[in-house]
């Protein structure tokens, strides 16, 4: 599980980056922190449950998964995180400073979470995050991150970590920007 997961990471990881490129406003801001100061942060939270429910809908008609929408999901989950409890802007150098710290967080969450999965014979839903998004409103846990990162992984390793869809040696569609 260990390849996967660093597989993930670096897929989430590319995802930033390229977004953090593509979407930067100044030095240390992007244009989804503009978005957070029109909407406020919750607007993030939208965006998790909405590439969540894009991912059951492809599901549900049996069309092939859109994989970055996984890693997308882990790295709104970040951003929230870096906006909420680090910086009010999200740029890529404040990105690259806390990414690993996030990493570590998510990388201890994932048994907790991994435990709920397995206990529950039921796959990780769009409804999971509905869940978690609606939570933070309410108790402002920063677990909540953690867990809505480890279950965007976990989604994935259900449905990709068996390599069964594709290539062993073939790219992730990372960097399109979160």
């Amino acid at each position: 599980m260990k390849e996967e997961l660093n597989k993930f990471l670096e897929a989430c990881k590319s995802q930033w980056e390229g977004g953090g490129k593509r979407y930067a406003l100044e030095e240390d801001k992007e244009y989804t922190d503009l978005v957070c100061e029109v909407a406020g942060n919750i607007w993030i939270g939208g965006n998790i449950v909405k590439y969540a429910g894009e991912i059951f809908n492809y599901k549900k008609l049996g069309e092939k998964l859109p994989e970055v929408d996984f890693f997308k999901i882990a790295v709104y989950s970040f951003i929230w995180w870096l906006k909420e409890f680090k910086h009010p802007t999200t740029g890529i150098r404040l990105k690259r400073e806390n990414w690993d710290e996030f990493v570590q967080r998510v990388q201890e969450d994932i048994p907790v979470c991994q435990l709920a999965v397995d206990e529950s014979d039921e796959m990780i839903m769009y409804e999971d995050f509905i869940i978690l998004v609606n939570a933070w409103k309410y108790f402002k846990d920063p677990k909540i991150f953690f867990h809505m990162a480890s279950y965007a992984y976990l989604w994935w390793l259900q449905e990709y970590g068996n390599f069964t869809d594709k290539d062993e040696g073939e790219e992730f569609e990372g960097g399109s920007g979160a």
